[in-house]
């Protein structure tokens, strides 16, 4: 971490606490860690405040940006939907920030990561959806190539229903 730091143990009206004086290699400012656990590490202290932090920064943009804690209604349900749709959609704004700051930057870059992901969304959602369907076809002991047939001979002329067995049988395919 490329830091120094001094410990020591003091008493303070009357708890011994644990002092961290931490100063980084890059920075002339002194930061001060204290502690009542006389047995934590400096590393454990720094990884500990760290977690902290992030507790911190979460609860502030969360009441600042997205209303945390100020739902007004008295039903506790309503209370803890508020709470857990803050949360939700922090997280996802963080999740967004992480790919848009950590990211490989360019025009290239940028555009086949956006192609990669939505693939992959697009695999998994369509073998989520195959898998929805062979096991609905298996429950009622159906054979998905009799529905195929069934389907080309009664509607020949509804392309979106031709684009999706033309998805079914790559994916009955790839999974054969």
């Amino acid at each position: 971490m490329k830091t120094h730091y001094v410990r020591l143990v003091v008493d303070y009206k009357e708890v011994k606490l644990q002092l961290f004086f931490t100063k980084s290699s890059i920075s002339n400012n002194w930061k001060l860690l204290v502690t009542t656990d006389l047995s934590l590490k400096y590393m454990d202290a720094v990884k500990l405040y760290q977690l902290r932090w992030t507790i911190e920064v979460f609860f502030k943009e969360a009441k600042q940006y997205l209303q945390l804690g100020q739902s007004q209604s008295n039903d506790f349900d309503a209370q803890i939907a508020d709470a857990s749709i803050s949360i939700v959609v922090y997280m996802l704004l963080n999740f967004r920030k992480r790919f848009d700051d950590y990211e490989s930057f360019g025009e290239l870059f940028r555009q086949e990561n956006r192609q990669l992901r939505e693939l992959n969304l697009w695999d998994k959602l369509w073998g989520l959806f195959y898998e929805i369907i062979n096991t609905l076809l298996e429950l009622f002991d159906i054979d998905i190539d009799d529905v195929i047939q069934k389907i080309i001979s009664e509607h020949p002329n509804n392309q979106k229903l031709w684009a999706i067995l033309v998805l079914l049988q790559q994916q009955h395919d790839n999974a054969a």
